[in-house]
């Protein structure tokens, strides 16, 4: 049952009726000084890793477009043919099969294109905040032994 129907109406005279206050406002932190107090680099240099984190999520959505609107092209011929070439009684449920699967594909394209952002940005940061020496587990100076 609706909630206006079993609600009792309570009236108020005007002199009554309570005034809205405003709650105190309370001066906000702002991201910038957050992120400085907590970081270690200097400000310039979390630039650049932005810029960087910046192109890789252009890249990876760039990609991940393409990929959709290849299974949008895909699709809409299936869909084209199936309404063309077969009959109107089973043209109905093989569109609807249709776009479900197509609604699977775009939703696999968006997880994967999640995934390869969080691998790609983690790699980034990583690869920024480690001495390039580190990177190969071994101590400035050293060399690896050659190949053979």
């Amino acid at each position: 049952m609706a909630r206006w129907i079993v609600t009792p109406i309570v009236r108020v005279s005007p002199d009554e009726r309570i005034k809205p206050e405003r709650p105190q406002m309370v001066e906000k932190e702002k991201f910038s000084e957050a992120a400085e107090a907590l970081c270690t680099e200097p400000a310039e240099s979390n630039t650049d890793l932005h810029s960087v984190l910046a192109a890789i999520a252009d890249d990876v959505q760039e990609i991940a477009a393409a990929a959709r609107g290849g299974i949008m092209a895909e699709f809409a011929g299936r869909i084209a043919d199936a309404r063309k070439r077969l009959p109107r009684h089973a043209a109905a449920g093989a569109v609807a099969m249709l776009k479900e699967a197509r609604k699977a594909a775009l939703a696999l394209v968006k997880r994967n294109a999640a995934l390869e952002l969080a691998g790609r940005k983690k790699a980034a940061i990583q690869a920024r905040r480690r001495p390039s020496a580190a990177r190969y587990g071994r101590k400035p100076g050293h060399h690896a032994p050659p190949r053979h």
